[in-house]
């Protein structure tokens, strides 16, 4: 694991509240995604809820990798605009 990768790891916490964007339109699609949600639950049977919860974990996951690859990929790029302005 390279640096950036580590710090993103151990010592960032994207998932906490307080670095949420505060925007209207975020907190509006996270309501509406938790009422789709709860409109699935209520309709699927025990076998479809797990598949569905497996699902959202799976795409849970695939997300921290693509946060982690932006960070690194963000960081990586902000070091070379500060190098151009030191040329």
């Amino acid at each position: 694991m390279d640096f950036l990768e580590e710090l993103y790891h151990n010592g960032i916490f994207p998932s906490e509240d307080n670095i949420r964007p505060n925007y209207i339109e975020y907190r509006e699609l996270e309501e509406k995604a938790e009422r789709l949600r709860n409109q699935l639950q209520d309709i699927l049977n025990n076998e479809q809820k797990y598949v569905l919860q497996q699902l959202l974990e799976t795409k849970l996951n695939i997300q921290s990798f693509d946060m982690a690859t932006c960070f690194a990929n963000g960081c990586r790029l902000g070091g070379r605009l500060v190098a151009e302005i030191y040329k």
